[in-house]
């Protein structure tokens, strides 16, 4: 048995346990010991230890809050080795290899997700990075990067996407609704907001990260701060594009008084061209039989209208988009997007314009 030595008073302390083959973290407060981690790899039981060590010192903006917001991570699935004994329990399994790699607390495996695929150098180096959430996260009121200026931290793959955002900027303006804000760049993570900066504001947020990008949503409804959470995981720029201006259009749909595509798309069902893997409980795989390598993760358990926008190409999309609605508030020649009001937070393209929920729209 290994004693943690890092212990800080008032706080559990930690105790490295070698059994069997494998390495369980056993947790002692107020004389209690329990075992809430299981590791195949000394390494990985080395890691969440340091992870552990460093939870007290943790800033809301560091990286261990970056990692639960954006979610499990997009190589890694869970599933529950005992449902019935241990329900709160999960195992997590990296893709490609041929046993998971130990078993944690639900609530742990986000984190962990990430961390067990870092080696120990680089976690060691993320959870020193103290930074304040001033200097990660600018305050309402502050100054962030226009997309018009040059920033190192702006990721050119993501151009098609800024600029059909101020393509849909003018079509809203066109169609009398109140147009969303001018994207922006802050801190590598590309801000496309409603409202700022007045209360109840929206925002998607595509933080580029793990060879893809992780689509968060943002709401102040109700709320001093923003409240983030993460809508899914991103292979490829051009379907976080269809997925973003997707949501959009369902909204103007919706305004126009014209049913969203996503009923058609959830009474049709997983799109032929597509394969589903559920990876967790509420998240959802979706990646082109033709292209594997082609994917995108979903916090959203079942089969998702959303899955019809991977075979689609972007034209087809706003093609479908457009279908029915007023010729005057199709592309062409539009007025300068009109002055935004205060607005509610719809949940999804499926969700009445007044409902409350998970998209930003």
């Amino acid at each position: 048995m290994i004693e943690d030595t890092a212990n800080r008073s008032g706080e559990p302390r930690y105790f490295l346990v070698p059994e069997d083959k494998v390495f369980y973290i056993e947790a002692e407060e107020r004389g209690n010991r329990v075992r809430y981690w299981m590791f195949r790899q000394l390494a990985d039981a080395e890691k969440c230890l340091s992870f552990l060590n460093h939870q007290g010192g943790l800033s809301p903006s560091s990286p261990p809050f970056s990692w639960y917001r954006r979610g499990l991570h997009p190589r890694v699935s869970l599933s529950k080795p005992d449902p019935e004994m241990a329900p709160g329990r999960v195992s997590l399994t990296v893709d490609g290899e041929p046993t998971d790699r130990g078993w944690m607390d639900a609530s742990d495996a986000v984190s962990l997700s990430h961390i067990l695929l870092l080696s120990h150098e680089a976690l060691e180096y993320e959870l020193r990075q103290h930074v304040s959430s001033r200097a990660v996260h600018p305050i309402a009121g502050t100054r962030g990067t226009d997309v018009a200026g040059t920033t190192p931290s702006a990721d050119p793959h993501l151009d098609k996407l800024i600029s059909r955002w101020q393509r849909w900027r003018r079509i809203y303006g066109s169609a009398g609704q109140p147009a969303h804000d001018e994207p922006r760049w802050e801190a590598g993570r590309l801000h496309l907001r409603r409202g700022y900066p007045l209360p109840g504001w929206t925002s998607y947020i595509v933080d580029p990260a793990d060879g893809g990008y992780y689509v968060l949503t943002a709401t102040t409804e109700r709320r001093n701060s923003p409240l983030e959470a993460s809508a899914g995981f991103f292979i490829d720029a051009d379907d976080v594009s269809k997925y973003i201006i997707w949501n959009l259009g369902e909204t103007l749909r919706m305004n126009c008084r014209l049913d969203p595509i996503a009923w058609a798309w959830e009474a049709s069902g997983l799109d032929a061209r597509v394969r589903w893997t559920p990876r967790a409980e509420y998240v959802s795989k979706y990646e082109l039989i033709t292209d594997p390598s082609r994917y995108f993760i979903l916090r959203a358990g079942g089969i998702q209208p959303e899955n019809r926008l991977l075979p689609l190409t972007y034209d087809e999309l706003e093609s479908r988009l457009f279908d029915g609605m007023p010729e005057e508030h199709r592309p062409g020649s539009s007025p300068a997007p009109s002055t935004l009001e205060p607005s509610g937070f719809s949940r999804d393209a499926t969700a009445k314009p007044s409902e409350g929920g998970q998209h930003a729209g």
